[in-house]
């Protein structure tokens, strides 16, 4: 695990060696006398990120405790390797005393593959989420047990007259919110979300 330790003065006490192999640059931001060079470290930090590190950076060294830290010592950043490559990274902060001196632990993790699985995840929900909403008919899916809505297309907002109703809900939608079942056929909504519940269909 990449981690790096240092004291409140930016001494730094220790650094494992996988965190210099994560940040590749490493001995371009330690000095020659074991501190820490703010200002060129940050310029391995993705330009977009750059202000959130520093910021991140001047909080965490004015914290004296954990509950202090920003975000309670965990962060994600981008920095750019070697390769000109983008690596994602989870930072996570803790603070410890000995004999009155304050430490940092950093230890990183190689989050990269995730944030990029995540947006594509987000990507072809947004492709599906533009496919439904081309389709003529109303459609909703639906969590069976709450019924609380997690996606209505906006031909089913203009079937219930709904739209501007939930333009200005910013809480979670139910089924309550949008229609109501005539006493006649809601044993088919039951028997039907009964069916679904038990896998029947």
């Amino acid at each position: 695990t990449p981690i790096l330790i240092f004291d409140d003065n930016d001494n730094i006490v220790a650094f494992s060696k996988a965190y210099e192999i994560v940040f590749n640059r490493c001995q371009s931001y330690i000095t020659d006398n074991e501190k820490l060079d703010n200002e060129k470290f940050l310029e391995t930090i993705h330009k977009k990120d750059v202000n959130l590190v520093r910021k991140v950076m001047e909080k965490n060294q004015e914290a004296t405790s954990n509950e202090e830290l920003y975000n309670k010592g965990l962060f994600r950043f981008r920095i750019i390797n070697k390769d000109k490559e983008i690596v994602w990274l989870e930072s996570k902060t803790n603070i410890y005393y000995e004999s009155d001196v304050k430490y940092e632990i950093l230890s990183y993790r190689d989050i990269t593959k995730y944030m990029n699985d995540k947006k594509h995840l987000e990507k072809t929900q947004e492709i599906y989420r533009g496919l439904l909403n081309s389709i003529p008919e109303g459609i909703y899916l639906e969590e069976i047990e709450s019924e609380q809505y997690t996606f209505i297309n906006e031909k089913l907002k203009d079937i219930f007259n709904v739209r501007d109703k939930l333009e200005n809900k910013r809480s979670k939608i139910y089924r309550k919110d949008i229609m109501k079942i005539d006493s006649d056929y809601k044993h088919i909504l039951y028997n039907g979300t009964e069916k679904i519940k038990n896998d029947k269909i």
